[in-house]
């Protein structure tokens, strides 16, 4: 009786890890070849800091602009954006979300629903090697054709419930 009970306990165990809320294996084999796509585990860990940018393209109100987005690790991240002559800067600290306003100049907090926001983009850049270190999990929704192209569906969902959709190339896995 206490073999029967003692091997029904592993397969409760068992199970539980098979099916445990935070990755898929499908997520989690599609994270492994995103993490090689962008030179592996050991390169990955080595980052402290980034710089990204790009241009904005507001079409509804016929604008363009730049963006520049910096991070620091382990939670520091800054925007810049400027459109129109403007710069707009953002900013999560590690502690605190702000932002600059672009007509008075002066620095001022952001309400909470944006410093979530800004808290969020500031996750480390590992996040795709421990996800559950940020309280985050991955699952695979399937692949979906954007401009006649198919892509593989990543659902992230974060410990307070806010899901970001990613979208990657099945070839290259960015």
């Amino acid at each position: 009786m206490k073999k029967i009970f003692s091997a029904c306990l592993l397969s409760i165990f068992l199970l539980s890890l098979m099916t445990s809320p935070g990755l898929s294996q499908e997520a989690s084999d599609i994270l492994k070849k995103m993490v090689e796509a962008q030179g592996g585990k050991k390169v990955i860990e080595k980052i402290k800091d980034m710089t990204s940018s790009g241009t904005l393209e507001l079409i509804q109100m016929g604008m363009t602009g730049s963006m520049t987005m910096y991070k620091k690790e382990p939670d520091k991240v800054r925007m810049d954006i400027e459109v129109m002559g403007m710069i707009i800067t953002q900013a999560f600290d590690g502690e605190t979300a702000w932002g600059v306003n672009p007509q008075t100049g002066s620095r001022e907090e952001m309400p909470e629903r944006q410093a979530e926001d800004m808290k969020r983009n500031a996750i480390g850049i590992d996040v795709f090697i421990y996800p559950e270190k940020y309280g985050i999990s991955f699952s695979y929704t399937g692949k979906e054709k954007i401009e006649e192209k198919d892509y593989l569906v990543l659902e992230q969902t974060f410990s307070d419930g806010h899901k970001v959709i990613l979208y990657i190339d099945p070839k290259t896995y960015l």
